[in-house]
């Protein structure tokens, strides 16, 4: 493993869009309020349910498509109708992030996954509300507010980014939106008490079900090369008659980006980043560990034994495909110093493939869309890593950056071409009198050189979090 710099900014001009807010009332006994507020987040394809307490898809919605995952708004899905087997409304049939330890030998893990923990101790409470989504030109991403554990010493916030643009191609007639069948997630977790958390595992956990002859039932696969735990869904072909896309060809995901960790030394400002190093992730039959109850030890239990990804399998040939969840572990047993913030990025995507709809209708269609989505994860703030380089010219804070400032402010001149190269003094405001000071300092008097694109450089504190 070696740390390396990274260098992102989440400074964003925000552009608010026009949306109509996705509820759902919640059970009384899963939530710290009444009731957990749904909105959408949408790519031009695919749309994704999210809950203010970082719950998503919701199996509480299952008449409800296109918020799923699924392609059933989409005008390429033509296996839509009752009669044929799998239940194309959804892909995605419930998740959620968790974030836990052993406190006082009791195991508690806070998850919203099936509504939410087993007690009152593992449900996640929210502390603010959630924002958005919002458009930033080709970008749209929601935020949940800060959410803490049962007792208010761990805090995290998760966004998602849903990518916008599109790139099409022609094969036999057939227009393909190739780089909008994933979203990207930012899970944010720090110390809301001010104390050190010993022992603590962070990860997240998707029931996938992928339209399947058998219903509900898939096979769960792994390709360690690209973090990625994916399922698929069965074909038998008894409904070739009916059907137009066979099912196997349908496939869900999840990947591990990376993981970035603001220390708490205040002479480092800065982020170290290990780029694409879960602990381990596994799929397991539903039959096993959700029917009979969710359990936060059988859980952790679980969480803890698998330290690296492991697909499904079972010796009887007919239990290849079996309704099954994914969790996949970012980190386990790990000890969070009271100043310190921890990020993690994964990626989550689905197929719909069709052997005249693209050239890659096998497995290597979500191989290829991991990578693009680890991609973006890596890529989506600064358009350079420079955070100064207003012109793009790939030198930052340079003296054509200033002339590009003085033109942008005092005669109307172009905007940065990425908002984030623009925040010079790292604020989280592009281009303005504040980032202008900023470049004349440091071009004619040797002031400081412009902060990394990582994060504002504030010491740890709530304010940090915002």
């Amino acid at each position: 493993m070696r740390w390396v710099w990274l260098k992102i900014s989440f400074s964003m001009a925000i552009l608010y869009l026009t949306h109509t807010p996705y509820l759902l009332a919640e059970p009384s006994s899963t939530a710290g309020s009444s009731s957990v507020s749904f909105d959408t987040i949408s790519t031009e394809i695919l749309s994704l349910a999210v809950g203010s307490n970082g719950r998503i898809a919701c199996a509480d919605s299952a008449g409800v498509a296109g918020v799923r995952m699924d392609f059933f708004n989409f005008a390429a899905e033509c296996d839509t109708v009752d009669s044929i087997p799998g239940d194309t409304r959804k892909y995605l049939f419930d998740g959620s992030i968790i974030i836990g330890a052993v406190f006082d030998h009791d195991t508690i893990l806070s998850n919203a996954i099936y509504g939410g923990g087993v007690d009152a101790s593992s449900i996640i409470y929210e502390l603010s509300s959630a924002t958005g989504p919002i458009l930033d030109n080709e970008i749209e991403y929601w935020t949940s507010g800060t959410l803490t554990n049962f007792d208010s010493s761990i805090a995290f916030r998760v966004k998602y980014f849903a990518p916008r643009s599109t790139v099409t191609y022609d094969l036999s007639g057939n227009l393909w939106y190739e780089d909008q069948q994933f979203m990207t997630k930012e899970l944010k977790v720090w110390s809301y008490d001010g104390e050190n958390h010993d022992n603590i595992v962070i990860g997240e956990v998707i029931d996938w079900d992928i339209p399947s002859d058998s219903g509900v039932e898939n096979a769960g696969s792994v390709d360690t090369l690209r973090s990625l735990l994916y399922c698929a869904g069965a074909e038998f072909d008894q409904d070739s008659l009916v059907q137009c896309q066979k099912n196997n060809l349908r496939f869900g995901g999840m990947a591990f980006g990376y993981y970035k960790r603001y220390v708490s030394d205040t002479d480092s400002l800065a982020w170290f980043v290990l780029d694409s190093v879960p602990y381990g992730g596994y799929h397991e039959s539903n039959s096993r560990f959700v029917t009979p109850g969710w359990d936060d030890n059988r859980l952790y239990q679980n969480m803890a034994a698998v330290n690296e990804l492991t697909a499904w399998s079972h010796g009887h040939p007919d239990s290849q495909y079996v309704n099954l969840h994914t969790v996949l572990t970012y980190l386990f047993d790990y000890d969070l110093k009271a100043g310190d913030t921890l990020v993690f990025y994964s990626v989550m995507t689905t197929v719909r493939n069709a052997d005249d709809e693209t050239p890659k209708s096998t497995f290597e269609r979500i191989e290829e869309l991991t990578d693009k989505g680890r991609n973006f994860a890596h890529y989506f703030g600064c358009c350079h890593d420079l955070r100064g380089d207003l012109n793009t010219d790939g030198t930052d804070a340079a003296l054509v950056d200033l002339t590009f400032a003085v033109q942008r402010l005092f005669h109307g001149g172009a905007a940065p071409t990425c908002a984030g190269e623009g925040d010079v003094n790292a604020d989280g405001v592009s281009c303005d009198i504040l980032d202008l000071s900023f470049l004349v300092d440091r071009i004619f008097r040797g002031g400081p050189s412009p902060y990394s694109c990582g994060e504002a450089p504030c010491q740890p504190s709530p304010s940090c979090h915002n």
